[in-house]
């Protein structure tokens, strides 16, 4: 049974709905529609009748946010694995985000391959926790949610990795209603990225983009639109240099395999997106159960006459859900392993004794504070730079009591003729 994907987009006065199946890592398109709404009821209804129309709440569910409200910026990390870096980005957002870390959720997108011997290109991606709760908002009225939140920049890196282009160095414009951006790319992989939230001004801003590439420019791709017709027309009058359009739908960026898969939803969100997806899992499974039951009774009762196509029925059964019973394997698993450690008076001594153990030796471990109420550990600590005070951050986020690692300050710390780093983490637990 292969898997089927769908992505939703939502602008200012339309729904964009994209279904495809997965076959072998490619993605054959078998729906698409387009509704129009001009209130938030009529929006409501509009979800809720795909929903009802097309299972989107079977399926896997992708949407994007429009680039305006993400912010994004390219940046240098230690070397590391994916963990490791995932946790290291996210101590050391705070030196970038125009918005306190703990009212954004973050992730990061590899520009290349992780290397574990050598610092990392990344894309450091965080949004506001109102404006994911706002955009959420949408389907918990129609009923259901997406399974994973990315940013329209990353179904612009996966569209354009397989399109043949004359160009290393090329620019290429997405719209959406009033929301638009410009990335530029230099060998192929990602430099600059904007997002307006305004088209006035759209020449200028284009113009001011391609001067901050010590590179000249070319050619400005775009995606083909009826809407962007007018727009267009203007820019080619305007500015001299090629655009050219290509025959895509944006969505189906978001349908392409992707090397690093990044999603802004909540963690609680994904929890629960998590739980309800193995209980349905389990549903499925009575139901296989079931039917292979029937199917050997009436084998029992009908033996004659029966044997050979009920036996094949009931194969066919046990095949067409192989991978349903082995994802409901796995998702138990990870369920396990989030309350394993539920009912455990002895976890504060347990984390300590880690601790202790395994901290690097240019690290000295200040204070140690357990908040049961919280469910949160505080570690004040000192360590020789900056570096190791990330790479400490990194320790923890691997280890398997914290869900979240929180970088709460640093500051250099001057101690004889040396100087140190003193930090502090709040380490959320994994939930009991």
């Amino acid at each position: 049974m292969n898997k089927i994907i769908s992505t939703i987009e939502i602008n200012s006065g339309t729904i964009r709905f994209v279904q495809a199946e997965m076959d072998a890592e490619q993605a054959k398109i078998i729906n698409s529609e387009e509704v129009i709404y001009d209130t938030k009821e009529n929006l409501t209804s509009g979800l809720k009748k795909l929903n009802s129309k097309y299972n989107i709440s079977g399926s896997l569910l992708v949407t994007a946010l429009p680039r305006a409200q993400v912010f994004l910026k390219k940046i240098t990390v230690p070397s590391g694995n994916a963990q490791e870096v995932k946790n290291i980005v996210k101590y050391e957002a705070e030196r970038y985000l125009p918005f306190p870390v703990e009212t954004g959720i973050i992730d990061f997108y590899p520009l290349k391959p992780l290397s574990e011997t050598s610092p990392n290109e990344v894309l450091l991606i965080a949004a506001k926790k109102e404006t994911i709760d706002k955009y959420l908002e949408n389907f918990t009225s129609a009923g259901f949610y997406p399974d994973q939140i990315s940013v329209t920049t990353l179904a612009i890196i996966n569209l354009l990795a397989d399109v043949k282009k004359e160009e290393q160095i090329f620019a290429f414009l997405n719209f959406n209603d009033n929301f638009w951006e410009i990335a530029i790319f230099s060998q192929n992989m990602l430099t600059i990225s904007r997002g307006f939230s305004s088209l006035d001004n759209i020449e200028n801003e284009i113009t001011n983009s391609l001067s901050m590439l010590n590179e000249k420019v070319n050619t400005i791709y775009y995606v083909q639109s009826k809407e962007n017709d007018n727009i267009i027309k203007e820019l080619k009058n305007t500015l001299h240099i090629t655009v050219s359009g290509l025959a895509f739908n944006m969505l189906t960026g978001l349908l392409l395999p992707s090397p690093y898969i990044i999603n802004l939803l909540p963690e609680n969100l994904k929890e629960k997106i998590l739980k309800k997806r193995t209980r349905k899992l389990q549903l499925k499974a009575i139901k296989t159960a079931f039917y292979i039951l029937s199917a050997i009774l009436v084998i029992f009762f009908a033996f004659t006459y029966y044997k050979s196509s009920s036996n094949r029925e009931i194969i066919r059964k046990i095949e067409s859900n192989r991978k349903e019973i082995i994802e409901l394997s796995r998702l138990d698993e990870k369920l396990e392993t989030i309350s394993n450690y539920k009912k455990n008076n002895t976890l504060p001594l347990e984390i300590l004794k880690e601790v202790s153990q395994n901290l690097p030796s240019n690290v000295y471990l200040r204070q140690f504070n357990y908040d049961n109420v919280l469910n949160t550990v505080i570690v004040r600590a000192r360590a020789s730079s900056y570096d190791v005070a990330s790479k400490t951050a990194a320790y923890f986020g691997k280890s398997k009591y914290f869900a979240q690692v929180t970088n709460k300050g640093s500051y250099t710390a001057r101690v004889g003729d040396k100087d140190f780093v003193d930090f502090e983490l709040q380490l959320q637990l994994k939930s009991r």
